[in-house]
């Protein structure tokens, strides 16, 4: 799997931020405290929310308001991710898929978790 595009905003220190035409090895430049750090707790956030609404079946992920771009707890963090999978992951997906959720193979079309 490769993430080929993401953009995440309202989380910690990123009020927006596009990453386009990923590549296999990305490198993240930047001062102190500029957000590097930031954009990867923001992907493993990602991950580990998709990956307990599968299995868990949406229990909700426990965030301090410190999570919040300028802890505004009323804006929502969005993330938004195109991901490349090989023909051997999809099939291994749609296994996973279909025991957790039911769905019998992974569409052709983008799909959206919510």
């Amino acid at each position: 799997m490769k993430i080929k595009e993401y953009r995440v905003r309202n989380f910690r220190s990123l009020k927006e931020l596009e990453l386009r035409e990923l590549k296999n090895f990305n490198v993240l430049i930047g001062k102190n405290s500029s957000g590097k750090t930031s954009v990867l707790e923001s992907i493993n956030l990602f991950f580990n929310t998709i990956s307990k609404k599968l299995v868990d079946f949406k229990i909700p992920i426990d965030l301090s308001d410190n999570t919040w771009y300028q802890k505004d707890v009323e804006n929502p963090i969005t993330f938004k991710m195109t991901l490349i999978f090989e023909k051997n992951e999809i099939n291994e997906l749609n296994v996973l898929i279909k025991e957790i959720v039911g769905i019998e193979k992974v569409p052709e079309e983008p799909m959206e978790l919510t």
